[in-house]
């Protein structure tokens, strides 16, 4: 059974596997394919016993959850999920013997971001769900976008977001 906690996560999932321009970026057959191979739970996967794909994308668990109180003064109320956040990551990993980390590829990746976010986004609300904000997540303090696994040592592009979902007054 669906959950105010899971079904935010479920249909950023499914938001994100019907963005043709997701399936196209990281690789992905179908809708199914995106789901089952190339987006994962923060909690699914562990980065350094598996092998994850060159292009893929992470959704955190619902995290700082708000609830109001629906009431007239002290007596019995009712309460509501008003609010909740979760993490959207996107990952593209290259090897250490390429020089991939160029401006010419960093714009590519971001350039990609921008084709299907915007999917991401319609397709989110269009499952009903809502946006209250949808804001950058910072990765680091040198340059938000590059990394090293510490998995399997490998250089990346990453970039991701923080995403309020709730219902609006």
């Amino acid at each position: 059974m669906a959950s105010f906690l899971s079904t935010p996560i479920t249909a950023a999932e499914d938001a994100l596997a019907n963005s043709a321009d997701f399936r196209t970026w990281c690789g992905a057959t179908d809708v199914a394919d995106a789901k089952a191979n190339y987006i994962f739970s923060d909690d699914a996967v562990d980065p350094a016993e598996t092998n994850l794909p060159q292009k893929f994308a992470a959704i955190s668990e619902l995290y700082d959850a708000e609830f109001e109180r629906d009431a007239e003064g002290a007596g019995l109320g009712s309460f509501f999920f008003s609010n909740g956040n979760f993490n959207l990551y996107l990952c593209e990993k290259f090897d250490l013997e390429t020089d991939d980390w160029n401006a010419t590829n960093r714009i590519a990746f971001k350039d990609n971001m921008a084709t299907f976010i915007i999917d991401f986004l319609t397709n989110f609300e269009g499952d009903g769900q809502r946006i209250l904000s949808f804001r950058q997540f910072e990765f680091g303090e040198d340059f938000t976008m590059r990394f090293i696994d510490p998995g399997d040592g490998k250089k990346g592009y990453q970039y991701g977001w923080i995403i309020t979902t709730g219902v609006q007054d």
